[in-house]
């Protein structure tokens, strides 16, 4: 079987589910973590024939996917800003809305501000790692998370990236800080339960709803914590950065604003509010 020979059969069987050049997308983050020279190998060469191993490695990835489990636990990896990071049903996979809040990070600071930050629901570490990437003299990051698997898994993740993160299985609401940060970052569960029935089948059926969603009766719950505790968690010139529900902009912008000086809402790359940066002094 050539390349193009197994992306006319894929095309076959995941039409169902994927569009042509999702199919295409998907083989390459098979290609990939097969070798990293495999897929330029494939197109350069179209008659190239896939040995027996990669033929049967790619059967099992086609029909694992329709099987709706997402691309990234099948493999095992997902993409965040450049980097590879683990993740396993029961860990949250990495979205590019928090690559960006990442990014509004890194851009606030030099990168050579040795800052003490922290990772409020680290999950896979990916927030954490990142940072610690970008701001290598940071003088100290922390990152909890309630989950046993996402703190184990994001343990793996540190050491993988060698960086110094102190990962912490722990509770936000019970959590007491040992020290002042100048930044606290938080993606907490913020999806309605009542928004199920507008998300994917892949989604709903493997990722970990605890780190997802939150009751209709009390959507903002982890950010009235989040925004209260953060406050007196951070140095005078501290920042709190928090991504959102495009739903609640406004509410988690006047919650912020009860505490803290200057509050902006930042819209995604898909123009929808969805992350808040606050703080404690107006610089």
């Amino acid at each position: 079987m050539t390349y193009y020979e197994l992306l006319h059969w894929a095309r076959i069987e995941l039409s169902d589910f994927y569009t042509t050049e999702e199919v295409r997308m998907l083989l390459r983050y098979w290609a990939d973590d097969c070798d990293a020279k495999l897929y330029t190998k494939l197109l350069s060469d179209p008659i190239l024939v896939l040995d027996e191993p990669h033929q049967n490695s790619a059967n099992l990835y086609v029909q694992a996917l329709k099987s709706g489990r997402p691309y990234q636990y099948i493999l095992g990896t997902s993409w965040f800003r450049g980097l590879a990071f683990e993740v396993a049903e029961g860990v949250l996979i990495p979205r590019p809305e928090t690559e960006e809040l990442v990014d509004w990070i890194c851009a606030t600071y030099s990168s050579d501000n040795p800052l003490a930050i922290l990772d409020l629901g680290t999950g896979s570490g990916c927030v954490a790692i990142s940072l610690a990437k970008h701001f290598q003299r940071a003088a100290k990051i922390h990152a909890i998370d309630l989950s046993t698997s996402a703190v184990e898994c994001a343990q793996r993740n540190t050491v993988k990236h060698q960086v110094r993160v102190g990962i912490e299985r722990a509770d936000m609401f019970e959590y007491s800080a040992n020290y002042s940060y100048d930044v606290i970052v938080s993606n907490p569960p913020y999806v309605r339960t009542s928004e199920i029935k507008v998300m994917e089948a892949n989604v709903l059926d493997h990722e970990p709803h605890e780190a997802l969603f939150v009751s209709d009766d009390d959507p903002l719950v982890y950010y009235r914590h989040i925004v209260d505790w953060s406050f007196d968690a951070l140095n005078e010139n501290g920042m709190l950065f928090l991504e959102i529900n495009e739903n609640f902009g406004a509410e988690v912008k006047s919650l912020c604003q009860q505490r803290y000086a200057h509050v902006e809402l930042r819209d995604d790359f898909r123009g929808k509010p969805r992350m808040i940066q606050a703080k404690k002094r107006d610089l």
